[in-house]
């Protein structure tokens, strides 16, 4: 059962292991529930997906986890800072995600996406407003209505009507052209679902102080951090002599001050990729000395 504490919680991707989502098998055989073995699924009304870039490879247990809660969520909001720079693949993964029942397989994904190539095309014409710009986004209109997606929906759409009417006029003004910039990205085929804010929208609105609040370990936390780093410090050495070191200690250092319930997982892949590594090197290296030894 879902615990009612837990009806508000965050949750680092670093949770969701094979052994969270699926369960496992104690010493006694018993079988141990996973988080997908729940009976009834912990219902949200809102599930923010943070960093949703971690989650575009749906073969993770990252997406796995993500799924399940989002599949029991009224609302989703998926939040990326490169949603457009991922690959066709990844995108879909996520517009699917999001929403199932519009996006439902790739053969849909790409018949949307077909049109939008040329939609953009326009939307950047309009911003530039170079020399026959009204030309070019009429041009770059036509191809997108010769698409399947485009001649379905994008013509029918009122936006699209009105764009032909403001780029057939012979003189346009500024706020015509904002106007029709506007009308021109909501043509796009997943502007329903994306919503992008460039820098430049944002201006003064965010910006970042960083203020720098000290703490203090308890004596737990400390040996715990101090044990951590020390363990890694030795394996680095072990494994490239030591050679900067401290600079590859920089990553580690951050995630064992930071959150203690997401530093398990982490530690138990650490642990392992380590051990595997300095028992592989040592296989190495008694396999290069028989090699080289002349009574061999």
């Amino acid at each position: 059962i879902w615990p009612e504490k837990h009806s508000k919680t965050i949750i680092p991707y670093s949770l969701f292991t094979k052994e969270i989502l699926y369960g496992g098998t104690k010493s006694s055989r018993r079988h141990i529930s996973g988080l997908l073995d729940l009976d009834t699924p912990p219902h949200f009304d809102l599930v923010v997906v943070d960093e949703a870039h971690h989650i575009r490879n749906r073969e993770t247990y990252a997406y796995a986890g993500v799924e399940f809660f989002c599949r029991n969520a009224d609302a989703v909001v998926l939040l990326t800072a490169t949603p457009i720079q991922t690959g066709d693949d990844d995108l879909y993964t996520l517009l699917n995600l999001l929403r199932p029942d519009m996006v439902t397989d790739p053969d849909t994904f790409q018949l949307m996406a077909r049109p939008n190539p040329y939609i953009n095309l326009a939307v950047r014409a309009a911003r530039t407003a170079s020399e026959h710009w009204q030309q070019e986004a009429l041009e770059a209109l036509g191809e997108a209505c010769h698409t399947q997606w485009g001649s379905h929906v994008i013509c029918k759409d009122l936006r699209y009507q009105s764009a032909l009417q403001v780029l057939t006029q012979t003189e346009i003004s500024q706020k015509e052209r904002v106007n029709l910039i506007s009308d021109l990205e909501g043509l796009h085929s997943f502007s329903s679902m994306i919503n992008r804010t460039r820098r430049q929208d944002i201006q003064d609105f965010c910006v970042r102080r960083c203020h720098t609040i000290e703490t203090t370990f308890t004596e737990r936390q400390r040996m715990l951090h101090d044990g951590v780093l020390q363990f890694e410090a030795k394996a680095l050495s072990a494994l490239h002599g030591n050679q900067n070191v401290t600079f590859m200690l920089g990553t580690i250092r951050r995630q064992v001050a930071s959150c203690v319930f997401g530093l398990a997982p982490f530690l138990r892949n650490l642990l392992d990729r380590r051990i595997n590594q300095i028992t592989e090197d040592a296989e190495l290296d008694f396999e290069h000395t028989l090699c080289e030894d002349p009574e061999i």
